[in-house]
């Protein structure tokens, strides 16, 4: 597969801030954001949202029901 041909870092001058983009695990899509003043700043928030979200990405995997209506919740979405 070939690399992505993109600077790593997009610079705002209306923000004053770097901006670099991050791959969504759960849906493959460029879509996710990390601001930071610096570019140091952003590497280092960019680390730990990229680990946040490989932790959602294998949480929200593991479990046996993916839709709310398998197991019966659909009785507490009515009351609501």
């Amino acid at each position: 597969m070939a690399q992505r041909a993109a600077p790593e870092f997009y610079y705002s001058e209306k923000r004053q801030a770097y901006r670099k983009r991050l791959k969504n695990p759960a849906t493959g899509a460029w879509d996710v954001e990390v601001w930071g003043k610096t570019k140091a700043e952003c590497r280092e928030k960019a680390a730990r949202r990229a680990a946040d979200l490989a932790a959602e990405a294998e949480g929200s995997a593991g479990g046996r029901f993916k839709n709310p209506f398998e197991r019966g919740d659909y009785f507490l979405l009515r009351r609501l």
